[in-house]
Formats: C-alpha cells, sequence, structure tokens
C-alpha cells in the first residue's frame, strides 16, 4: 500500500496527528454489525466496550471487503465504509468536510481523502488499499 499527502508519497508519520487519524480510522478492523455479510469472527478493536460515548467506535469495515471480487459494488462500499470512519472527524469538529472517493484500477483499490480545516484542503490517498489492510 502506498500513502500519498498532497502529491508526494510518504512513509506513515506517527508525529502528523491528522494522518494518524486517518490511518486508524481506515485500517483498524471495525465491529461488523450482526446486518453485515462475514464468516467467523465481527472483530472490532475492544477498546470500543470500554467508551462512555454511545456508538463511539474505532475503525473502519474496509475488512469486510478483503475476500470480495474487486467490482463496482464493492468499490462503492469500501468509500461508504472509509467514509463512516472519518465521519468523527467532523463530528467532533477537527475538520469541516471530508470528501472520499474511491477508484478501481485494475486489480487495486485507491481511496482519496480531501479533508478540509480552516479552509485548507489536504490530500490523503492510499493505493492498493486492499492489501494494505491485509
Amino acid at each position: 500500500m502506498k500513502l500519498i499527502v498532497n502529491d508526494k508519497e510518504v512513509q506513515a508519520d506517527v508525529k502528523d496527528t491528522l494522518q494518524r487519524a486517518v490511518i486508524i480510522s481506515l485500517l483498524t478492523w471495525g465491529r461488523a454489525s450482526e446486518s453485515d455479510d462475514y464468516e467467523g469472527s465481527a472483530y472490532g478493536w475492544w477498546g470500543d466496550s470500554l467508551s462512555n460515548i454511545a456508538g463511539d467506535k474505532i475503525g473502519s469495515k474496509l475488512w469486510l471487503l478483503l475476500r470480495q471480487k474487486l467490482t463496482d459494488e464493492v468499490v462503492m462500499q469500501a468509500q461508504e465504509y472509509a467514509e463512516q470512519s472519518l465521519q468523527w472527524l467532523i463530528d467532533d469538529g477537527l475538520c469541516s468536510s471530508i470528501d472520499v472517493s474511491a477508484e478501481r484500477d485494475y486489480d487495486t483499490l485507491n481511496l482519496t481523502i480531501n479533508i478540509l480545516i480552516d479552509n485548507q484542503t489536504t490530500t490523503i490517498k492510499l493505493e492498493d488499499l486492499i492489501n494494505g489492510i491485509n
């Protein structure tokens, strides 16, 4: 998986709080709900059970797509999962908007995330995402 911030390929920088928040939100395996189609464990981060705020969960359901054939429907589902996992950044007032787009590049899934903070947009791209969460 490649991480690209504002058109420059970078290594994940744990000192950059925005990059760290996006990576944790997308790549931590969020708990599957009963309505999701999955086999075995529903996974999820154990710390979610300790939250005092109802519905306050960490992670995404992108892991549910690992065994799926990469179709247009899976690309749309990946975009939806990414949007859901990043919504807390808006809810907590850390940014004013987030625009997520997902695209299929032959056999890879790429995400582009535009985050608006104080009228300035930061673009984060994750290329070959499915191989990155595997």
